[in-house]
């Protein structure tokens, strides 16, 4: 019977997520192409984000709020399990960011207008394309504008885990010069997984716990990009196997 409810949950909140971006999308497409907007457009979207959580059922508690820098930019690492990864990441993230992620995101129909106009797309099967996109990235950078990567590169559907973290993430922080700050989702392989598979018999309501780690400095050599890799792999993969609640 609960495997019932939970199809239904699933078939609910994919409604509201696509009948909602239909009611926005001319919003989007008018405001996203024009930087004067972005602003506004991204506070709708951090408005969109917490409406579909709430309706849903989706709370969260965010662990470590003092440690964003700040001021300056700097590159945001986390594990991604859920679509739920992205959702959160507009409430746990107080300011205007970037994505970058593959290039399929903005050649979604309908959403991939959001992506296109504001995120950045990584073509990873054309190298030179792959390139302008961090150049990309690194421009965002010195505008000081925070960059967010998913460092396995893909959804993880294992349900557990880590996949092998890739390196461009550490490489873009090491040669720009600002600090990684990792960030944890431990819960969301629980409450919304396998987003492909509608009626997969798995997710719910819950309660999200989002870990943000210290930030990780480069030590002064875009070579040394393996120690930030190693150090925010450490800490996303503790908190994912066993979460370190503050002491209250």
């Amino acid at each position: 019977m609960r495997s019932f409810y939970v199809r239904i949950w699933r078939l609910y909140f994919f409604l509201n997520f696509f009948l909602t971006l239909l009611f926005f999308f001319g919003i989007f497409y008018f405001l996203l192409p024009r930087p004067r907007f972005q602003k506004i457009a991204h506070r709708l979207q951090v408005w969109w984000s917490g409406y579909l959580l709430r309706t849903a059922g989706i709370r969260w508690r965010i662990f470590g709020m003092e440690n964003w820098p700040p001021q300056g930019s700097f590159v945001v690492v986390a594990n991604h399990s859920s679509a739920l990864d992205i959702l959160l990441m507009y409430h746990c993230l107080p300011r205007v960011f970037h994505f970058v992620a593959k290039v399929e995101h903005a050649q979604t129909p309908l959403f991939g207008v959001m992506f296109g106009h504001t995120h950045i797309a990584v073509d990873r099967k054309n190298p030179l394309k792959a390139a302008k996109a961090m150049e990309k990235a690194r421009a965002d950078l010195e505008r000081g504008i925070p960059i967010v990567i998913f460092p396995e590169g893909t959804m993880n559907t294992r349900g557990h885990g880590l996949l092998p973290f890739k390196s461009g993430a550490f490489r873009l922080a090491a040669e720009a010069g600002v600090p990684v700050v990792p960030v944890a989702f431990p819960d969301h392989p629980r409450l919304l997984p396998r987003i492909y598979q509608l009626f997969y018999p798995g997710g719910g309501p819950g309660v999200s716990n989002i870990f943000i780690g210290p930030p990780m400095y480069p030590e002064g050599n875009k070579n040394k990009w393996p120690a930030l890799r190693d150090a925010a792999q450490k800490f996303i993969h503790g908190h994912l196997e066993n979460p370190a609640f503050p002491k209250i």
